[in-house]
């Protein structure tokens, strides 16, 4: 008996898979050298995603604009339709 033809689900992220990307892509990030401001403005969404606060909770309360966490995520190798972008 052939399957039915499905067509492939997109892989999106949850929180912490979001939160540990955007560690990853700190990391490399040209823009955010270690111990900046900008850094630990993203150690607080990290936070915030971990708590349970959805992506664009996260990023007002780190005071980011979604561009340039989308940049980090690509840094990280993660495409902005993973994660609702």
């Amino acid at each position: 008996m052939p399957r039915p033809a499905t067509a492939p689900v997109p892989h999106t992220l949850d929180n912490h898979q979001i939160a540990n990307a955007i560690a990853r892509g700190l990391t490399t990030h040209p823009d955010t050298p270690f111990r900046s401001g900008l850094y630990l403005r993203y150690q607080t969404m990290i936070r915030s995603l971990r708590r349970g606060s959805t992506l664009s909770q996260a990023a007002r309360q780190g005071n980011l604009q979604l561009t340039h966490v989308q940049s980090v995520l690509e840094n990280a190798g993660v495409a902005p339709e993973a994660v609702g972008l």
